[in-house]
């Protein structure tokens, strides 16, 4: 099941999940996942498996009842082909195209407006956040935190990118339906 969304976006959703717009959802819909994991993605067909095999385990190890929307802002490699069949095996996954490269921000805020979880986690599709970081950054929050985030101690970039920080971290919050309670 597909549905096209301003932006040039689509979000593939399986037959028994409704698909809602942004502005059209409430903040916790019934039968809703738990946690959200929202994951912009652009030409990354080689991260794309061990990154969701490493959230399948963390995921699964810890019981959560989670989502996992990957955005692909425009890939132009194998990266959709990939999610594509992501979604085909597992219920899971949801995944929102973007006809051409929006950016990083853009593609960030199509996965969150999408997003159904009362917890919001956000990662990079490069591996550089670790999947099993993931039950830590949902018990920060369990434990009454209304922001928690993570910041890598060792990079695995090139040597000349390892001199600059990421400019955004992983990090989770409560959507704005949990309390009144806002992640930024």
């Amino acid at each position: 099941m597909t549905a096209d969304y301003r932006g040039g976006a689509t979000l593939y959703a399986s037959p028994s999940v409704e698909i809602e717009t942004a502005a059209t959802s409430s903040a916790t819909p019934v039968g809703a996942p738990r946690v959200s994991i929202v994951i912009p993605v652009l030409n990354e067909e080689r991260t794309i498996e061990p990154l969701y095999d490493g959230i399948v385990e963390a995921v699964d190890g810890a019981g959560m009842a989670a989502e996992v929307i990957f955005v692909d802002d425009g890939s132009t490699d194998g990266t959709f082909d990939i999610l594509s069949r992501l979604h085909d095996r597992d219920d899971r996954v949801r995944v929102v195209s973007f006809k051409r490269n929006f950016g990083q921000h853009p593609a960030m805020h199509a996965g969150i407006a999408r997003a159904r979880g009362e917890i919001v986690v956000t990662m990079d599709g490069d591996l550089q956040n670790q999947p099993s970081d993931l039950p830590k950054l949902v018990a920060a929050i369990d434990a009454g935190a209304d922001v928690a985030s993570g910041r890598r101690l060792e990079r695995r970039d090139a040597f000349f990118l390892r001199r600059r920080r990421s400019p955004r971290p992983a990090w989770a919050g409560r959507t704005a339906g949990s309390g009144g309670r806002r992640p930024w």
